[in-house]
């Protein structure tokens, strides 16, 4: 467990770095649909969970979780842009 992606075992973390990671995509690339920005929040939720070691199918369930939390984090930011008429 001593990997550079060790600290990706902690799912707070993953919500936090999978819309980021979504983020950057979008910024780099406009050819993938809102829609899937979503799915790929538990995709890389997953992968991420997956870099840092472990059991695979915890890895895919803390991943995806992580990742779907990941999404609610990044409405919460939308919508508190919103709100603020930014």
């Amino acid at each position: 467990m001593n990997s550079v992606f060790s600290w990706f075992t902690d799912p707070k973390v993953i919500a936090v770095v999978a819309p980021l990671l979504v983020a950057v995509v979008k910024r780099v690339t406009d050819k993938i649909p809102p829609a899937a920005m979503p799915v790929l929040s538990v995709i890389f939720g997953i992968l991420l969970s997956a870099v840092s070691g472990g059991d695979v199918t915890t890895a895919v369930m803390t991943g995806g979780f992580a990742g779907l939390a990941g999404v609610g984090v990044r409405e919460v930011y939308d919508q508190g842009k919103k709100a603020l008429g930014k």
